[in-house]
C-alpha cells in the first residue's frame, strides 16, 4: 500500500517537532519515533485505527506519548490502494 501524506499533515509534524524542539529537544526527537511507529503500525494494518463516526471513510489511530498521545487521522483509498495520513495531532491540543 502507497502511503501519502497530505501538506496539512506534514505541516502538523513539523508543528508538533518546533513546539517541542524548543524546550526539550529530546522529548522531541521520541515525539517523532512515536509518531513515525504509528505511521508503521497503520502501513502494517490499515484498518488498525478506529473508524471515525461523522465519516467512517477516516480512521483514527492514538499512538501513546507521556500523559497522553498523538492521534494520527487518516482514510484508506482502495480504489488508489493507498494509506492517507490527512492529520496529526497531539491529544491535548486545542482544537476547533
Amino acid at each position: 500500500m502507497k502511503l501519502v501524506f497530505l501538506p496539512e499533515a506534514v505541516a502538523d509534524i513539523d508543528r508538533l517537532f518546533e513546539f517541542l524542539s524548543l524546550n526539550n529537544p529530546v522529548a522531541a526527537q521520541k515525539a517523532m519515533l512515536a509518531i513515525d511507529e504509528g505511521i508503521a503500525l497503520i502501513e502494517d494494518s490499515p484498518f488498525l485505527g478506529i473508524e471515525m463516526a461523522e465519516d467512517v471513510r477516516y480512521r483514527q489511530l492514538f499512538v501513546p506519548f507521556g500523559r497522553s498521545a498523538y492521534v494520527l487521522r487518516y482514510r484508506i483509498d482502495t480504489e488508489t490502494n493507498t494509506l492517507v495520513v490527512v492529520r496529526v495531532w497531539h491529544g491535548r491540543e486545542q482544537r476547533l
